[in-house]
């Protein structure tokens, strides 16, 4: 719902629930700040607003939704189906354009707002010490679009960053050990990836 404010003389577009989401006890605050988000629009100082101080992350683990449509709240649901009490198992959602989000858009979950552990990776500790990234596609059956990976590049350079993770810990989800999975598939641009991180 929009509403139209007047503060200082200028008239402001306020999304009313998108920001007060989790504050009044509902459920899935799925893109608590950065719902319409593009990349190009934030600087480092601005970003950094949202990455709270942390001692936990000591990884990257990147995904794919495996689905050809999705955006954080329709995995937020299917999560909550399948038993994830807290929800949407990743802490990232990059989406592709479907369900009215735009491509490269990024979106944050209640697990990274609370700086909760992820529900993404069950194996090697990563669902404690890893940052889960989810790109919306099935990149075992078609490309990532330019401006996901580009988008995905930036937010893991940022998050390297912040949190001191080195390139080395930045992983696919099948990179895990005693994991067995296609994700985040395999025509997933891997290595053109890594060139675009520090």
């Amino acid at each position: 719902m929009m509403k139209l404010l007047k503060h200082n003389g200028m008239l402001l577009l306020v999304m009313i629930g998108i920001l007060s989401l989790g504050f009044i006890g509902q459920k899935a605050p799925f893109a608590r700040f950065w719902a319409g988000f593009s990349h190009i629009r934030w600087n480092e100082g601005r970003l950094l607003s949202y990455l709270p101080e942390a001692h936990r992350w000591k990884y990257i683990v990147i995904h794919h939704s495996a689905t050809e449509r999705g955006n954080a709240k329709i995995f937020d649901r299917g999560h909550r189906l399948r038993g994830f009490q807290q929800g949407l198992g990743y802490h990232f959602v990059i989406d592709n354009g479907t369900y009215g989000t735009r491509v490269g858009q990024i979106e944050s979950g209640d697990r990274w707002y609370r700086q909760m552990e992820g529900a993404h990776c069950n194996r090697m500790g990563m669902n404690e010490e890893g940052i889960g990234i989810c790109l919306v596609g099935n990149f075992s059956k078609g490309q990532v679009d330019p401006a996901q990976l580009e988008s995905a590049a930036w937010l893991v350079e940022n998050l390297q960053k912040r949190y001191g993770i080195p390139t080395s810990h930045v992983l696919r989800h099948n990179d895990v050990k005693k994991k067995e999975t296609e994700c985040p598939g395999k025509d997933f641009p891997w290595e053109a990836f890594l060139t675009m991180l520090p």
